[in-house]
């Protein structure tokens, strides 16, 4: 279709990403023009002297297929050798789930290492990113919370959970520490049914004390939730998408709002002394002094003038640099992270909410 366009380029370069992990595949005159077959070959030639990379892939546990841009490539631990470029690839396990990333393979190795027990459970590509979990048990492994910090790149997170199939429905928040499993501080209230203003003050005050550490009167503390504070863990290494990226220095409207202001005050300063010689021009009585003063006054209104129009240059160029950046992938070191288990259907729900 593109070579139908006049588009070959476009058309090689589709070949191309086909032939970089199906080297052996043949098109047949049969079933193909030789306009077709004659830019498969130029697709081929293209791929055979690109530069190679290598890439290699580890699971735990093993003996988890890996596939390729969609090429089965083998199972797990696997060493592939193709050109460079970006892949997606696919692992997966019959028992353990599956995992999916975008990766850059250039003429250096590049090794991944993948936890499937723990990531074939997270989701975070649905609307509520969730855990998958056993029907029979409600909470996390202990020993999946420092994965989860690791994965989600935060520190600390706030627990919640409400157990309306008690006798005595309980609303339940505790403050996490999941770099390292352990819980810092713990509290519940016993919730008064139909009614929601003081659901909302019980609310308040559960995240007043997971904050400050102040009890409120009615709240229990104590009660532990799915982990012990006696639990620690090292902090697991987690292979990062490369794809996650900080917002830059000079994507910043801070940064653009310092230089901004440093010109905004040249310029202020530069009119001032543009003001001061415009009054000694004006007290002058010497016509030849008079003249060169006021030039040299209009000298430095006009760097002020410039000094104004960069000040909001910088300003705006800052504002749209900010405003246009991809947040998406930026990291949440303060990020609010909520679980409230779906009681009875063997799952887990995430809500994550950053701030910049």
């Amino acid at each position: 279709a593109l070579s139908g366009l006049k588009k070959e380029s476009a058309a090689i370069h589709t070949f191309s990403s086909i032939l970089r992990t199906r080297h052996e595949m043949i098109l047949s005159k049969k079933d193909y023009s030789p306009k077709t077959i004659t830019l498969w070959s130029r697709a081929r030639e293209i791929v055979s002297k690109s530069p190679r990379g290598k890439l290699v892939v580890e699971s735990s546990p093993p003996d988890a297929t890996v596939e390729l841009d969609g090429k089965d490539m083998g199972k797990t631990p696997v060493i592939l050798d193709v050109p460079v470029g970006r892949y997606h690839l696919h692992i997966h396990h019959t028992d353990h789930g599956a995992i999916s990333r975008l990766v850059n393979i250039s003429s250096i190795a590049k090794r991944i290492r993948v936890q499937l027990e723990f990531e074939g459970a997270v989701d975070l590509c649905r609307a509520i990113a969730s855990i998958k979990s056993e029907k029979s048990q409600l909470l996390l492994k202990a020993n999946w919370w420092p994965w989860l910090a690791a994965k989600l790149r935060i520190r600390k997170l706030v627990a919640v959970q409400l157990q309306l199939h008690a006798k005595r429905p309980r609303l339940l928040a505790a403050l996490v520490d999941l770099e390292w499993g352990r819980v810092i501080r713990q509290g519940w209230f016993e919730v008064r049914k139909d009614d929601e203003t003081s659901i909302k003050k019980d609310s308040a005050d559960l995240a007043r004390f997971l904050v400050t550490g102040q009890a409120a009167s009615r709240m229990k503390t104590g009660l532990r939730i799915g982990l012990s504070p006696s639990l620690t863990f090292n902090k697991p290494e987690i292979q990062v998408d490369e794809s996650v990226k900080l917002r830059p220095w000079y994507r910043t409207w801070w940064t653009f709002s310092i230089a901004s202001g440093v010109f905004m005050i040249g310029g202020i300063a530069s009119h001032l002394v543009a003001d001061y010689y415009s009054r000694q021009s004006e007290l002058s009585t010497n016509a030849n002094s008079r003249v060169e003063t006021m030039d040299t006054s209009h000298v430095w209104l006009g760097v002020a003038i410039g000094g104004y129009a960069i000040a909001g240059a910088l300003m705006a160029t800052g504002l749209v640099l900010h405003f246009t950046f991809d947040d998406s992938a930026q990291e949440a070191e303060e990020s609010a992270v909520v679980i409230q288990p779906a009681m009875g259907q063997g799952s887990v729900w995430l809500s994550i909410r950053g701030r910049f």
